[in-house]
Parts: C-alpha cells; structure tokens; sequence
C-alpha cells in the first residue's frame, strides 16, 4: 500500500495551521486601543498661565489650605476642552501634589512657578484633566 499521498496532505495541512496560527496570534497582538492622551493639554494650559504675570503671582501667593483663586481656576475653565472635567492643586515643592479620589483615566501635568520679580517662593501647580463618565 502507498500512503504517501495521504502522509503529503498532513504535513502540508500542519503546515498550514502552523502559518495561519502565528499569523493569527500576531495579527491580534497589533491591534492597539488608540485613547487620547490629555497631559499635553494640561501642559499647554499650565505654560500660559506661567506666562501670566499676574496668575504667577496669585500662584506665589497662594498659601496652604486656601481655596484655589478664582482667576486660575476661570483660566483653566477657559482653555480646557469642554468635554473634560478639571482639578487643580497648588502645593510647595516638597510636599505630594495629588488627587485624593477619581474615576478612570486621569492626565495630568504640573509646573513649577518658582519666583517673580520681587518673590522667591516656589510652589508646584498640578491640573488634572479627564473625561466624565
């Protein structure tokens, strides 16, 4: 008997399951869920308020445990997209600057407002942006 023939179409079936399998695996491990990264925003929005003059000083001025000043938190009301919700923090350098609570992906960026013409007393500005859910 000649079983060559059907030893043939195994291996060349194998052989095909073997391609299509690592075809398939990597073809899945490509595919890559594209979410928005909102930190440059952030970034973006803490940079002109470093250029303000005034915003600075409010910054520099800030003292622990105080709300933040209306005038940045209108500042960044104005310039964040409406469809994120915003925090911001005012911190000294050494101290933890962050969120006690949140839901989902939270981008943030922070900046450190150091001195102005008259005032070295450097404070860390962290925002913190993310989508409503």
């Amino acid at each position: 008997m000649n079983k060559k023939g059907i030893m043939k179409i195994i291996e060349a079936t194998t052989a095909i399951l073997i391609v299509a399998s690592v075809l398939f695996i990597n073809y899945n491990s490509g595919i890559v869920e594209n979410k928005p990264d909102y930190s440059e925003n952030a970034r973006d929005i803490l940079e002109e308020l470093a250029n303000d003059v005034g915003l600075r000083d409010e910054v520099l001025d800030y003292e622990e445990n105080e709300a933040i000043p209306q005038s940045i938190t209108a500042f960044i009301e104005e310039r964040k997209p409406v469809y994120l919700s915003s925090s911001a923090r005012i911190c000294d350098v050494g101290d933890v600057c962050g969120l006690s609570d949140f839901v989902g992906d939270v981008f943030s960026a922070e900046r450190i407002i150091s001195s102005n013409l008259t005032t070295y007393d450097p404070k860390i500005i962290r925002l913190f942006l993310w989508e409503e859910q």
